[in-house]
């Protein structure tokens, strides 16, 4: 029965990771953007606290490396800038991470 019990709490585990969207919690602030034609990417500094979701936790190599997707305005400029604070729930839909 506690096997069964163990097996059934596994699965359930590895299919809601299967359908995981990362998530976090985030304080801090911008130490740096990229902007392309597109999209502006804002990099974080180092003070910044980070708290990832235990049920379905953000990649934090991927949000180092990738940077949030803070969008543009007017165009041409981005949203946020450095030095900017910024804090949040952070969502990895797969292609970028979004501040919420």
């Amino acid at each position: 029965m506690i096997k069964s019990i163990a097996l059934i709490a596994l699965t359930l585990t590895f299919s809601a990771q299967a359908n995981c969207i990362g998530e976090a919690q985030i304080i801090g602030r911008i130490a740096e953007t990229k902007k392309t034609l597109t999209s502006c990417r804002a990099f974080l500094s180092a003070d910044t606290r980070i708290q990832t979701s235990m049920v379905c936790p953000l990649d934090e190599g991927k949000l180092y490396s990738e940077g949030i997707e803070v969008g543009l305005v007017n165009g041409h400029d981005c949203r946020m800038e450095a030095g900017d604070s910024i804090s949040g729930i952070l969502v990895d839909n797969g292609h970028q991470i979004t501040l919420d």
